[in-house]
């Protein structure tokens, strides 16, 4: 994954447990793949483990997010971010048209709620 604007290439494993996110991002197993309909959605981590999407919170709408799978690249355009709470799993919901969908904790160094960013398939 690469973000430009954040200056940021990881790689994206799979699993979002917590023994997962210790490698980095992860690849939440029941959301959709790369360039398909559906929901693509990563977690990672703000703080510990290097964390990658420290700077989540710096994107903006027509920010660009770019997800290789193989030989593939898929672009993906930020639309909004917003913050739930843990518990609210809605922004992991199916999708109709390809989407991804990026989680962090918020605020930084605190579980208390959710940062989430949502993007969509750049020419489906």
């Amino acid at each position: 994954m690469e973000i430009p604007r954040l200056q940021l290439r990881v790689q994206v494993g799979e699993g979002v447990s917590p023994k997962d996110l210790r490698k980095g991002p992860g690849h939440y197993p029941e959301s959709a793949l790369p360039g398909q309909k559906g929901n693509l959605a990563i977690a990672g981590h703000r703080t510990t483990y290097g964390g990658p999407f420290r700077r989540l919170h710096e994107l903006v709408a027509g920010d660009v997010i770019i997800i290789a799978k193989g030989e593939q690249s898929f672009r993906y355009v930020v639309q909004k971010s917003w913050v739930v709470l843990p518990t609210d799993l809605s922004p992991l919901d199916p999708t109709d048209i390809p989407s991804l969908t990026l989680t962090t904790c918020e605020p930084p160094g605190s579980a208390a709620y959710r940062l989430i960013v949502r993007a969509v398939l750049e020419n489906p």
